[in-house]
């Protein structure tokens, strides 16, 4: 089945919705599978991440969260935003979807 990322939802999940989120990511962070279970089963989100997540219907297909960060310029510390979980199952990469998502947070953090 074709896919057009520009025809394709982006969202932040929360609550149930992050489960399906959460089985992705433990797919292609299979290392990671004990976090994502741990939050899965808590029923809580993952640290201060916000997830930028691309769906068909309700099937994630990618994601691109943002993450708070402290940085230091001039010996100032500057709050800014790191880029976690960039995430595509196997069946649908080289579809452009990381590349919408990550064009999506940097709008978000343009703002």
């Amino acid at each position: 089945m074709e896919i057009d990322p520009a025809r394709c939802d982006i969202r932040t999940p929360t609550g149930e919705a992050l489960l399906p989120l959460y089985r992705m990511l433990m797919e292609v962070f299979p290392t990671d599978r004990g976090l994502f279970s741990q939050a899965i089963e808590r029923n809580e989100p993952l640290y201060t991440w916000t997830p930028y997540t691309l769906y068909r219907d309700d099937e994630p297909l990618g994601n691109v969260s943002l993450v708070p960060i402290q940085t230091w310029l001039d010996g100032r510390p500057v709050d800014t935003l790191g880029v976690a979980s960039v995430a595509t199952p196997v069946a649908y990469r080289g579809r452009g979807i990381a590349k919408r998502l990550l064009r999506h947070c940097l709008d978000v953090a343009d703002q």
